[in-house]
């Protein structure tokens, strides 16, 4: 028996020990630093590796049980230690005299590793978003040793990938469980279920989705992906410490939704919530003190919510502010163990907290930022994996289709994607339920019917002229002008602009009921508890402004705008096409008309960002003036100049910075645009060849490598990023076969084209760029070294996943049989494999850096470069014209270095720095 064990027994012999069944997994964190990772990951964990699995000291203690020996217990019998670390300081435990918990022998984080060690566990740090360890001189002696493990990176961006390629680690050593239908997966939030009477969403929303109004508590079982966001919450409303939480957000991002329909049902079961939105009639201060005199819980601590503070300071009541300080204060004094929650829109955030600067208790900031993919997915199949709401609501998926729609939303939406996604959700349900018939009952939605409706579509304008044309056909021939409607709406907006709230008292005669025929679209929206209108969204209210304000022009303005817009059209069109001086040349003539300014600027940035990088001094000059003064046009504040001689004298380093801080969430779009992204491959060693005996060519032999560690670029190069390059360096793009351009890989490059780019983006990097090895890629396509048949960890080729030539004349056992597209794919059209790599199979073959293609060494290898002599460079991947078996990860194939072809393109890797 072990030591620790018999230590036990020996203090505590009436407490039955709860060991974990081997093998099992400890994971090890800290409270303050990764307590919604732990949460996230111990649910996977268990739903991958079977219940019993993983510990978690959240999760597994029961009361009674004396903690530091449970857990020096559970750590002993575990075969592996995950060691999880976000940001350094929390993670040490440092407090603001930088005193360090791990820093104390009995510091159970400390403890936990050394016992490990001891006992000679597997431990594997965990680095979440981009952490690193802590310098050794941070650390204690006993834990030095933390540096020369090797650990794994998980990103919340890309969670579920990346939690993938540890759990591929942890396979090597821990089984996965046996698929079980009949046991629905655990969740994280199972902790804290919604409440019984939560009503059936059905009798309330005839559709899976809401569109533009906000989830409220009767749409609480159709709101989805906000888990991480809820977890935080809830370990934040959990801590006595906290009094106050500040939840913000920007518009459109579903603040008002997560607290109505996720975060308020689900406190009902242990506190006592109180949920309203800001009274105009009322004020803020007022309603909270109602409130607490309301409170009579027995039992249960009350968490006090106040949505939309901010309009404490665009619809203004006289002395309110001040009022609710007093208010805040005096209720966190008589009651010791009150939450209070205050939500409202992040470009308030300044003015919130200047507030709550007057009182003294702790608070925490929650921001909501936009929904990530993982979330946008979870978003899109969330009641289709409810199979009571999926049968109800006849749902049904085309396969890739969320993926699809998420990867879309983040790359053309750069804000009000929540919004937008549940209005193109429920005009795609709707679509799709009309034209559904008996012999196939089911609402299905489907890529091709998303892309039609996005192409078509006009960003967040779509949010207020789908629910116009609702009206409009509501009200047939009786329908109101679009003007009047507009001028209906704009009552109902502020000067910021945004939502403002309006007593019906205030507002004029509406004759026609044209008010009530905007909230049966949910335009409009009524507060029958203060008898009060105001906008339905956030959103709306820069669109209906911008809207109306375009009715008021003069006949010959409204020309002057169309004439423009037309330009700007076929500005687009040349930066789909990377024809940048053309769109430089039509944006300088639509330019001269500052007519529509908010449309002309983003074009200028992205102009600016390719000729600065491209460093062409006289166009990059000249697009960054235009950004600056249409940005100033259209009210949008950009940062000044720092002096009278900028740009002249700045270096384009400089004015990159400049432009960036125009507009940071563009720039970082425009550098996923024209640069690759990269992702870390952890080294390791694989066989590599025809490991699945598919024996379809003999150069596949199979044999032992061994690599260092490297990146590999996301995706291939896509004919934006080669675009720049030929702009900077004054070479003729490629042709495009008519293949198209813009999101899609470039083709018809030679494999001296790709390295001699390389070399350039090298040039202009602190990475050094160059092909991946024949190896490498492999390696990274099979998901490190994984025995799987494609690049996106599947067995079978499937043309709704992989861009392959799938014509039944080409079928292989492995493969399935549907469209041939006949084309290129933009590049992240399909899900990516579980390292974050899209088209690793299919769409282009992918030259590698080897000498030569050649018939593979015999034996062990370590970092092979290929053969010394030959005639071709070795492809990689398959194409879009290729059938499945030429996709497959080991399938090689190569020619001349200066072969061009348009199902050739490439990818770019490096070793990190």
């Amino acid at each position: 028996m072990l030591e620790l064990e018999s230590l036990f027994r020996e203090n505590h012999p009436d407490i039955p020990i709860h060991y974990m069944p081997e093998p099992s997994i400890f994971i090890s964190y800290r409270i303050a630093d990764t307590q919604v990772e732990a949460r996230l990951l111990f649910t996977d964990l268990a739903n991958h590796f079977g219940e019993q699995v993983a510990f978690l000291d959240k999760k597994r203690l029961e009361s009674g049980m004396d903690w530091p020996d449970e857990l020096a217990g559970n750590v002993q019998k575990a075969n592996i230690l995950l060691v999880l670390i976000r940001e350094k300081g929390k993670w040490l435990g440092a407090n603001e005299e930088g005193i360090r918990r791990t820093d104390n022998p009995k510091d159970w984080v400390r403890l936990e590793i050394e016992h490990a060690a001891a006992a000679g566990k597997t431990i594997i740090p965990v680095f979440i978003d981009g952490a690193t360890l802590p310098s050794e001189i941070a650390l204690p002696e006993s834990l030095h040793f933390l540096h020369r493990i090797q650990g794994c990176k998980i990103s919340t961006e890309k969670w579920d990938s990346d939690v993938a390629a540890l759990f591929a680690v942890l396979e090597k050593t821990i089984p996965r469980k046996k698929s079980d239908t009949a046991t629905a997966p655990i969740h994280p939030l199972s902790e804290y279920p919604l409440p019984a009477d939560i009503p059936d969403p059905l009798d309330h929303h005839p559709a899976p989705f809401l569109g533009l109004p906000f989830f409220s508590r009767t749409a609480a079982r159709l709101f989805f992906g906000r888990t991480r966001e809820m977890l935080e919450f809830f370990s934040l409303v959990e801590n006595p410490d906290i009094r106050l939480i500040s939840l913000f957000g920007h518009s459109g991002v579903g603040k008002s939704s997560l607290l109505a329909a996720g975060i308020l049902p689900r406190l009902e079961v242990t506190r006592q919530p109180y949920y309203e939105r800001r009274k105009i009639t009322e004020g803020l201060g007022k309603q909270l003190a109602r409130l607490h005199q309301k409170n009579n819980s027995a039992g249960k601590s009350p968490v006090y919510i106040l949505d939309q503070v901010e309009e404490i300071f665009t619809d203004i009541l006289p002395g309110e502010r001040d009022d609710f300080i007093e208010n805040l204060r005096a209720v966190l004094k008589a009651d010791k163990n009150a939450t209070i929650v205050l939500g409202f829109r992040s470009d308030f955030h300044l003015d919130v907290s200047d507030l709550l600067t007057r009182l003294d208790c702790r608070q925490e900031d929650l921001p909501l930022r936009p929904l990530g993919q993982a979330a946008l997915v979870e978003s899109i199949e969330g009641v289709w994996h409810d199979p009571v709401l999926k049968n109800r609501y006849r749902l049904d998926f085309e396969k890739g289709f969320a993926d699809f729609v998420a990867r879309n939303l983040l790359h053309t939406e750069s804000g009000g994607a929540a919004a937008i996604l549940q209005n193109r959700l429920l005009r795609l349900y709707e679509q799709a339920k009309a034209s559904r018939t008996p012999a196939d009952p089911l609402i299905r939605l489907t890529i091709a019917a998303y892309e039609e409706l996005s192409r078509n579509a006009t960003a967040e304008e779509e949010l207020l002229d789908y629910q116009i044309e609702r009206l409009c056909a509501a009200e047939g021939k009786h329908a109101p002008e679009k003007k009047d409607i507009l001028e209906a709406l704009d009552h109902f907006v502020v000067d910021k602009p945004t939502a403002g709230t309006l007593s019906k008292n205030s507002l004029p005669d509406d004759p026609n009921n044209l008010r009530d025929a905007l909230r049966r679209v949910n335009l409009l929206t009524e507060l029958p508890e203060s008898q009060a209108i105001r906008l339905s969204h956030d959103l709306l209210a820069p669109i209906i402004r911008r809207q109306y304000q375009a009715f008021l022009v003069t006949d010959r303005e409204r020309l002057d705008i169309e004439n423009v817009q037309l330009r700007l059209r076929q500005v687009r069109q040349y930066l789909l096409d990377v024809e940048f001086l053309d769109a430089w040349e039509e944006l300088q003539k639509a330019a001269l008309r500052n007519v529509v300014p908010r449309e002309v600027w983003p074009l200028a940035f992205e102009l600016a960002f390719v000729f600065l990088h491209a460093e062409k001094k006289e166009q990059g000059f000249n697009a960054l003036f235009t950004c600056y003064n249409h940005l100033v046009f259209a009210d949008k504040n950009p940062p000044p100049f720092p002096d009278s001689t900028f740009p002249d004298n700045r270096d384009f380093s400089e004015l990159l910075d400049f432009l960036r801080r125009c507009d940071p969430a563009l720039f970082i779009k425009m550098e996923r645009c024209y640069f690759p992204t990269m992702i870390r491959v952890e080294g390791g060693t694989f066989e590599m060849g025809d490991v699945l005996e598919d024996k379809q060519m003999g150069d596949e032999t199979v044999h032992s490598v061994t690599l260092s560690t490297f990146e590999l670029a996301e995706t291939p190069i896509t004919w934006q990023q080669y675009g720049l390059y030929c702009l900077a360096t004054a070479i003729k793009l490629p042709e495009d076969s008519g293949l198209g351009r813009n999101e899609r890989p470039v083709i018809n490059v030679s494999w001296e084209d790709a390295s001699a780019f390389a070399t350039w983006l090298a040039g202009h990097s602190s990475k050094k760029f160059r092909l991946p090895t024949e190896a490498e890629w492999e390696y990274a396509a099979r998901e490190r070294g994984r025995a799987v048949r494609f690049g996106n960890g599947k067995n079978t080729a499937d043309p709704a996943e992989m861009n392959f030539k799938a014509s039944r004349a080409y079928k292989e056992d492995y493969s399935e049989v549907g469209e041939y597209r006949k084309k290129t794919t933009p590049v992240r059209q399909f899900a990516p494999n579980a390292l974050g790599l899209y088209d690793m199979s299919g769409n282009v073959w992918e030259w590698c850096t080897d000498y030569w293609y050649g018939d593979y060494e015999p034996g062990p290898q370590t970092n092979p470069t290929g053969a010394e002599k030959g005639d071709g460079r070795v492809l990689r991947g398959g194409g879009w014209d290729g059938n499945a078996g030429s996709c497959r990860t080991g399938s090689r194939s190569n020619d001349g270095p200066t072969f061009r072809d348009n199902s050739i393109g490439f990818r770019l890797a490096c070793y990190p720095l």
